[in-house]
């Protein structure tokens, strides 16, 4: 049940990046992502397997949950955050955003917590 739900995660994500009007170039963004990627990706192997600070499932379904939460879901979700917040002249909004933006990325991280994903 768990799988299915991160696909549609990532769907959802993947279909809003594609059609919000982007304040960055193609290039830009394939930039940001690839940066986003690496250092998530480094978080994660630090936290996990160097300093045993997380615990990441065995079970191969919610590794792939794991997997779209690392390399899609949250690089996406920041590359929403940054066209989102360039586009946006007033502070105010740029604050609403930058909640909203926030909470979006704690209940992924309260999902996979919660489905064991992560311990």
């Amino acid at each position: 049940m768990v799988l299915p739900a991160a696909l549609v995660i990532t769907f959802y994500t993947l279909s809003f990046f594609f059609f919000i009007e982007k304040k960055l170039s193609f290039l830009q963004n394939s930039l940001i992502f690839m940066l986003i990627s690496i250092a998530a990706r480094n978080y994660t192997t630090i936290l996990a397997f160097q300093l045993k600070w997380i615990d990441i499932t065995e079970d191969s379904y919610l590794f792939i949950v794991f997997l779209l939460h690392r390399e899609i879901i949250g690089p996406f979700l920041v590359l929403i955050f940054i066209n989102v917040f360039w586009k946006t002249q007033s502070g105010g909004k740029r604050l609403v955003y930058f909640l909203i933006f926030l909470i979006c990325l704690l209940a992924i991280d309260i999902f996979s917590l919660k489905s064991g994903v992560i311990n």
